[in-house]
Parts: structure tokens; sequence; C-alpha cells
């Protein structure tokens, strides 16, 4: 009998095997479904970049679902406005012309009209806008303006109920507003008529901060009646990312709508803080994972909550834990306990302590757990088996007056097990916990209705301690993003079992469990293969979002890790920084094939992060300007410790052109092409800067000019200042001219004597004569100068204006000539 059993464990091993390992070489096998989804380009939601990428939350997660689903998707968008889009789509999803749509709230109406999926797939938050020219800026400046007032949509009747919950519970007044569309809100906040705004999250709205979030909805995909097999594998997929990528929903949130920070104090409560300092809580062991001791320290969810608490506000929470009932109901008696840790959320239970409930902090569905041998639809006369400080349960008795009051959660499952009880109802996390450890034989599970909702709070025992109370639904409020991994951390629980007993008491089962647990290490191996399938391809749809980003933004990107010595460059840069996406030994410098890896190796060296300006030459082209971008990651607590650098060389050659263009345009003058006012007073300081030999500066113009633009016309006269300028570059070759305006000109000479300066001066005079306008017309033109000499860096604006002294004082002698400036003049 043993052998058979053993060859059917044996066949039923390798079934499986063949099976497993048929579904990991043949994944092609199975045909790719294509789902039509409905895009109503929301922002956060559903958007596009300018390369019609897809990116935003849905589409995101709906990447995320593919993994799991092997869906194609065909995305379908529809013209209009936003209000206009939306109502195209759902008529769509109505008549299954597209098969599922993203950002759909739940309703027993809705779900007549679209089938849903059995989880969400993220939560949206009421929030509270302000202008962000407002002088408003914070939840704590808002709530202690006088006459508060909040402008509300008039059809968002639940909204409106959810803020009126909110302000209650955080002890502000105000004012409704009442609007009739969403830019009506956004006008009476810019008018002045309202000082916030009510909205949802998941609606942007641009001039406009988000000062405070609460009172989370959640959304779900929404798929065409009928198509059941859809939702099936949507479910699966969504069970999937919970299990294996539990924080993607909030991460996605973070990333795609701004986080708030909820947990902002009033000056009342932080004058509590101040006061009270610490309160004490106390804990009641043997309900994990909601509150248990753990190396005789509390623990547990409601421990972890008040702990993010202590560290938003300061106030510090004194734990003292209970063994028993009678020790919790000592510690209650001597009246010292400011907080009771895990309360279930019912009113007649808080009564009963003469306490005051917080917000519950977490809420969970409940399980009917029985004997084997009891029917779930036979209780009616058995014994149910409750804990004496979750008198909850007793609501669940159905009828029954057979009860059991036992110390803590664990005693019960204890009692049921034994069959000293017969059933009893707890939440699911703590059966959980406590099957885990146990093993329990002789128990079966059974999910409890809808209402039967478990929900867990604070007790505050003083009555009067509001500012108390309210700290704590802010910080319960805040803390929900980090709930899952609070459940998470206490949900892990080390089993007591004892393998060499269990042998000796099972020798056959313990055979077939070594053949089971065999299979389970090969299955195990499979599994992680494959799992290591799937990390590849996220890895590589990663790699594939990388390189989009490089060709999208039209730069080199590249990644250096510093303990491998390796460089990998994007696609977009291969051929042009190397000619391989893998660099090994970079540091060695063995492999650099040009002067642009050459400078990346110099900037990765000095391990700091860079943005400048480069000429570089990549391969095969010539010396260009390149901006150069790194980012340096060092270790967490380790400053001098680098591990990875990630950097971008992006082509800026025509931002450079363009720029020396328009330099040039702005200190050139457009009539003449030589130095205007600017230019030429830029290039007389440079010139100055450190210099100790002689240098001029003549100021010069053209004597009666007047006559000519009278006689011939200003374009005549426009020719007669741009054949000057010319006459003047070729005499004063090497040194700057610039025109100050109208007919007036000024030279800059560097190491210089006034033997030269009269030389050139002489010449200048002379060929003034000969410019072709005034030879054309047998003209006889002059010019006045005024030079002054230096040996030492001084105000340009001073010079000038001796400069000017000097000119002034030839056109008073006749004209025509030049004169040197002397301080006795």
């Amino acid at each position: 009998m043993f052998k058979k059993r053993v060859h059917r464990i044996i066949i039923a091993f390798f079934t499986v095997l063949l099976t497993f390992s048929l579904t990991l070489q043949f994944p092609q096998a199975k045909q790719k479904k294509t789902i039509r989804v409905g895009m109503a380009m929301q922002s956060g939601l559903s958007m596009k970049d300018d390369k019609n990428n897809y990116y935003g939350y849905d589409y995101d997660y709906l990447m995320q679902i593919a993994q799991y689903t092997g869906w194609e998707y065909e995305f379908v968008e529809v013209e209009g406005d936003i209000n206009q889009r939306l109502t195209k789509l759902l008529n769509m999803l109505e008549n299954g012309e597209i098969d599922i749509m993203g950002a759909m709230k739940y309703s027993e109406k809705l779900e007549e009209v679209y089938d849903y999926p059995s989880e969400p797939y993220g939560y949206s938050y009421n929030v509270l806008r302000v202008n962000d020219k407002n002088e408003i800026y914070d939840f704590n400046t808002l709530t202690h303006k006088k006459d508060l007032k909040i402008a509300v949509l008039k059809t968002a009747a639940k909204r409106i109920q959810k803020l009126d919950q909110f302000a209650s519970a955080n002890g502000f007044a105000y004012t409704k507003v009442f609007c009739n569309s969403e830019d009506d809100l956004a006008n009476a906040v810019t008018s002045g008529k309202a000082d916030a705004l009510l909205e949802v999250d998941l609606i942007a709205n641009d001039h406009f901060n988000n000062i405070v979030k609460f009172s989370p909805d959640p959304f779900y995909f929404a798929v065409s009646k009928g198509k059941s097999e859809i939702v099936a594998e949507l479910n699966q997929a969504l069970n999937n990312i919970q299990q294996n990528n539990p924080t993607l929903s909030s991460n996605l949130y973070n990333r795609y709508f701004s986080g708030i920070n909820t947990f902002v104090l009033s000056k009342k409560e932080e004058e509590f803080i101040q006061s009270k300092k610490t309160i004490n809580v106390l804990v009641k062991d043997g309900a994990a994972p909601i509150q248990y001791t753990l190396n005789k320290k509390a623990s547990g969810v409601g421990a972890d909550v008040l702990n993010f608490i202590s560290r938003q506000s300061n106030l510090e929470c004194n734990f003292i834990v209970a063994k028993t009932s009678k020790e919790y109901k000592n510690y209650l008696d001597e009246g010292d306990i400011d907080v009771l840790l895990g309360v279930t959320y019912d009113a007649d239970y808080a009564a009963s302590l003469n306490a005051e409930l917080t917000n519950p902090y977490l809420s969970t569905s409940m399980q009917l757990v029985t004997n084997k041998a009891v029917s779930p639809s036979k209780l009616n006369g058995k014994t149910l088996g409750v804990n004496e400080d979750a008198s909850a349960n007793i609501n669940y008795a159905d009828g029954s007056e057979k009860m059991k009051i036992y110390d803590t959660p664990e005693e019960i499952l204890k009692a049921i097990d034994s069959g000293e009880a017969d059933y009893t109802y707890l939440n699911k996390y703590l059966v959980t916990y406590y099957m885990n450890k146990h093993r329990f034989k002789n128990l079966s599970f059974f999910s409890a209705p809808d209402y039967m909702q478990s929900q867990f709070s604070f007790a505050i025992l003083n009555h009067n301690n509001q500012q108390l109370k309210s700290i704590l639904n802010k910080g319960i409020r805040a803390s929900q993003d980090d709930i899952t991994t609070y459940i998470y951390k206490n949900g892990y629980v080390e089993s007591g079992f004892d393998l060499i007993k269990y042998t000796q008491d099972h020798p056959l089962m313990a055979g077939s469990i070594t053949l089971l647990t065999l299979a389970v290490i090969i299955f195990s191996i499979l599994l992680y293969y494959k799992r290591q399938l799937q990390i590849k391809q996220e890895m590589e749809l990663e790699y594939q979002r990388f390189q989009k980003l490089s060709e999208i933004s039209g730069e080199m990107t590249f990644t250096y890790d510093y303990r491998k010595d390796e460089l990998k460059i994007s696609k977009f840069g291969i051929h042009q920084l190397a000619e391989v996406d893998q660099i090994p030994s970079f540091a060695q410098g063995s492999q650099l094939s040009n002067h642009a890896l050459e400078k990346i190796l110099y900037y990765l060296k000095q391990e700091n992060d860079v943005n400048d300006e480069l000429e570089l030459q990549l391969l095969d082209q010539e010396e260009k300007w390149y901006r150069l971008i790194i980012k340096v990651i060092k270790g967490a607590g380790k400053e001098d410790q680098s591990y990875y650098a990630v950097g971008r060389v992006k082509d800026i050659q025509k931002d450079v052109e363009e720029r020396e263009i328009l330099l040039r345009k702005s200190i050139t003058d457009s009539l003449t092409g030589i130095y205007n006012r600017r230019g030429i007073i830029e290039r007389i300081e440079e010139g100055m800067q450190g210099c100790s030999s002689n240098h001029a500066l003549i100021l010069l113009d053209l004597d009666n000019f007047k006559v000519i633009n009278d006689t011939y016309g200003h374009l005549e006269g426009d020719k007669v200042l741009c054949q000057t300028a010319e006459m003047l570059k070729k005499i004063f070759l090497n040194s700057p001219v610039g025109r100050l305006g109208g007919d007036e000109f000024i030279i800059f000479i560097q190491n210089t004597s006034e033997r030269e300066v009269a030389e050139c001066c002489s010449v200048m005079l002379d060929k003034i004569n000969h410019i072709p306008f005034v030879e054309k017309h047998h003209l006889s033109l002059s010019m006045s100068a005024g030079i002054v000499m230096t040996t030492y860096s001084c105000d340009v604006t001073e010079l000038i204006r001796f400069a000017d002294e000097s000119m002034y004082h030839v056109k008073k002698s006749g004209r025509n000539g030049y004169y040197f400036y002397h301080e006795n003049m």
C-alpha cells in the first residue's frame, strides 16, 4: 500500500514538473490577446510625451499587468474636452467597442453596466487646494484663518460630506461657496470669493497647490459587460502584483501625483505636545499582528502607527505591556494609562471602558473559524469562543447562549482545535498569523459576511483630551501609505514545529513529506529560474525605456559602475562615444578610442557631479561643443564611497553657434559692422586689464557731417559712415575700432607711443578725403580727434571724457586736426 502511494506521488510530481517545464520552454505557444483600452488622456493617469509615447499611472500599471497576462494593448483615444472624452469612452465601454478603462469608481448601479475586478488598483484622495500666489501655504495656516471659505461643487455631495467629517475631526469650521463647474472652483479662489477649493487629486489644476489630502477612495479598471475571461485574467494579475510588488500603487502615486504632508499640527496641538511630552500606551499581548510583544518589546501594526506619529510630532510613547486580561484590568484601574493600543472600533465597548475612540487605523475582513467536526451552517447551540477584550465577537453569536471567554485570540484558536469550543469570528490577519505559528490540524476557515468588518483604533481614556485625539487622527491619516508595510512586517512568524518529534510520531507521513520536500525544492528551483526570466524581462523593459528616453531627448547617456569599473553606453551613443555598448576595465584606459571617452574618464575619476560645456571629438567626427552632465551616487552614510555614476552627453554645437551669433550682434554696430558702444567699451576694459605699457584712446567725429545728410540724404550719409569705418579699420589694423553713435568713432591702441599715434592720426586726416563718396562728389571732408594716453588701468568713462575735452579743443581751434589731452588744458 505504501509503495503504491509513493508511486502515485512520484507520478504526480513528474506530471507537474513536465507541465511546468513546458510552460517555461514554450511560452510562445500561447497566443497573445489584444485588449482595447480607453485612454481619456487625463493628467497623471494617461499622458503622451512629445514623441507620442504613452506614460502615466494607468499606462505603467497596464504594463505590469501585461507581465502576468501576456496582453497586448490597442489604446483608443477620442476627440473633445475631458468631459466629452470620458462620456464617449464610457459609451464605447458599455457597447463593447473597447474592453477596459481605468480610473473608474465602483457602485452597485455602475456594476449593472460594467464588470469590475475584485480589487482596486489605486486610491484617489480628496484634496484642498489654494492658489500658488495665495498667502496660505499650509494646512495649519488655512485652518486658523478667520471666516474660512471653501469652494465646493454643488453636485459633489459625498465629497462635501467627507470634507465636513474631516473638518470636524480636525477642529476647524468653514463656509461653503457652491460652484457649478471645476472652472468655477478655480475662479472662486482666484477672485478671492473663496480661500481654497475642494477637488480630488486625480483632477489636474494648474497654478494651485495641494495643502492636505484626506478620505481615500478606491478606483478600479472597469471591463465591458460579459467579458468574464478578461475579468478573470485581470483578477489574477492584480493578485500577482499584490504578492510580488505590493508597493506598486504607492510608488506610482508618488511618481505621478504630488505627495502632501497631511501631518500638520495646530498651535494648540503643539502646545499639548510640549506640555505632555510622553503618553502611556497599554498593549495587550497575544493579538498579533495588531498588538503583541517581540523580544520583550511592544510590537504590532498599532505600535508602528504610534511610532510613526511619534517621529512626526515628537510626542513620545511609553508602551506598557499586559500579558493577561487580569493584568490589563489592573493597569486600567491604576488610572495612569492615556491610550489603549489595539481596540475594536466598537462604540459600546468604548463606552464600557469610559474611553473615546480615534478613527480606525486598520480595517480587515472577518473569518469564521470552526472545528472541522462543526458545520458552518449549523452553529445554533454550538459554543462560541470569545476574547474578553474583543467583546465585539459577542455580536456574532447567532442567537447562541453558549460562550466561553478566553484571554487571547491565540487561546481561542487552541480551544477550537482541541474541541473545547466550536467556533469563533476573528480578523483574517490574526487567523493567518496564528495558523502559521501553530499549524492547527482541526480548524476550518470560511469567509464571514461583508458586514462583519473588523476595525482597530486607539482608545483615549481621558474624554477631555481632544488635542490628543486630533493628533492621533492626523497621524493615522498620514500613516496610511505605510500601513501595508506594517502589516507585512508584523505578519511574519517563526513556527515552533519540531521536526524530529514529528518524524518519530508519523514515520509514514514523514517519508511522504520528504519526497514532497524534494519535489518542492526542484519546483522552487524551476520557479526561481522562471522568476529570473521575469526579472530579466522587466530589466529589458526598463532598458528599453532607458533607450527610448535617450532617443527622445536626442542625448547619449551612460552609466558607470565604480566597483566593477564598467561603463555602459545607451544605444544612441553607440558609434558616437564607442563602437560597443559596454566597456569593461574602463578606468584602466586600455579601450579609450576617442577624446570624448578620455574626458568622461577624467571627470569620473574626480567622483564629483559635473555640468559643463566642452569641445569634444567623437568617433569619426569633427570637434564640436557638447554639454556633459554626470551625477555620482554615493553610498548611504558613506559619502566617501562612490557606487554608480549616470551621465549624458548632448550636442549643443548649434546652441553655442547661435549664442556666438547673438553675442556678436549684441556688440556690433548694425550699420558699419565695427564694434558698437557696448562692444568697444568691453574691448577697452579687457585691453587695460593688467596693462603697464602706454595705450591710447582716440575719440573722433566728422566735421560738418550734418551738411552731407542735409544735402545728399541720410542714405548717402550712411555710406560716408561705412566708408569711414572701413578706412579706420585699415589704418588701425590691429586695434579695435568702434562707433559710439552718429558720426562719432573711437579707437583703442595698446603698446604704443605719442609719435606712433600722431603718425596714424595724420594718415587718418589725409585718408578721409580719399574715401569713395568724397572723391565721387569732389568734396572736402575733415575730422577732429581727441587723444588721451595712459599707462595704467582706469575708468573707461573717464578716459572718454578726457578724449572728448581734447576733441572739443580741436573743434574750437578750427577743426581738421587732433590734440593730446593734458591735465592743464
